[in-house]
């Protein structure tokens, strides 16, 4: 199941990426982090950007591969739940001066993150397997990342993240 969502989430990327390309001729993160000019294809470039970002850090309702993961070895739920799901943050740190076009980027991130924040914390309390409880502990923390996001604080997301990791 973790390979469906972060292949998913890695195929937006991807695609993603061939519209940025096509649209600005590079696919630089550098480029992308200092500004970018609005064409035509910018929204669905974001879209997918926010998308694919969404589904790397198992926000709902992406978030069943985290979950799933309590069920791997111990060594690669541990990388699960403390690296790859970081994944997400980075795309939306990368790509800011592109998704903070659009005013509907921050409420999507907003709504998003606060519910999954507060699914994953939830479901944290009520879990009776430690591995089950920090996965869902993850889920929390990375809603509240995207919260964090959405709210324009990505300095507080961006220490939340290493933090985390």
């Amino acid at each position: 199941m973790a390979l469906s969502y972060t292949g998913a989430g890695s195929a937006l990327f991807v695609l993603a990426s061939l519209l940025t390309w096509q649209a600005y001729g590079h696919f630089s993160l550098e480029a992308l982090g200092k500004s970018v000019p609005f064409t035509a294809t910018s929204p669905i470039i974001a879209g997918l950007l926010v998308a694919a970002a969404l589904a790397q850090s198992a926000i709902w309702p992406f978030h069943r591969w985290l979950i799933a993961s309590a069920n791997a070895p111990t060594p690669v739920s541990a990388f699960m739940h403390a690296g790859l799901v970081n994944g997400g943050a980075i795309i939306l740190f990368k790509t800011l001066p592109l998704t903070a076009q659009f005013s509907w980027t921050a409420p999507l991130l907003i709504a998003l993150g606060l519910g999954t924040a507060l699914l994953g914390t939830f479901w944290m309390l009520v879990q009776t397997d430690v591995k089950r409880t920090l996965t869902c502990s993850t889920m929390g923390q990375m809603g509240f990342m995207v919260l964090q996001c959405g709210l324009g604080l990505y300095p507080a997301a961006l220490a939340h993240m290493v933090w985390h990791g």
